[in-house]
């Protein structure tokens, strides 16, 4: 993490939503994302600069990381599982 930013957390919800934390878990920071169904997996890139979620249908939706603005959104030919 670089200097002086802030650790944050994902968190996946039962009514589809992705929402970002503080670290310390005192605030929601924002939401990412909201579906009929919960998000099967969530991840930062490996640079910390997008998050990645997918959802069971193959929906895959790419946002940055710092504005929350999405960048991409993906069906993939089945399930996430």
């Amino acid at each position: 993490m670089p200097p002086g930013a802030q650790a944050k957390l994902l968190r996946t919800l039962e009514n589809g939503e992705i929402r970002l934390w503080s670290a310390d878990g005192a605030r929601p920071l924002r939401t990412l994302a909201s579906a009929s169904m919960p998000a099967e997996v969530v991840a930062y890139s490996a640079d910390g600069a997008f998050i990645a979620g997918g959802w069971q249908d193959g929906l895959v939706r790419v946002w940055n990381a710092e504005s929350g603005a999405q960048q991409a959104e993906l069906r993939l030919g089945g399930s996430l599982r």
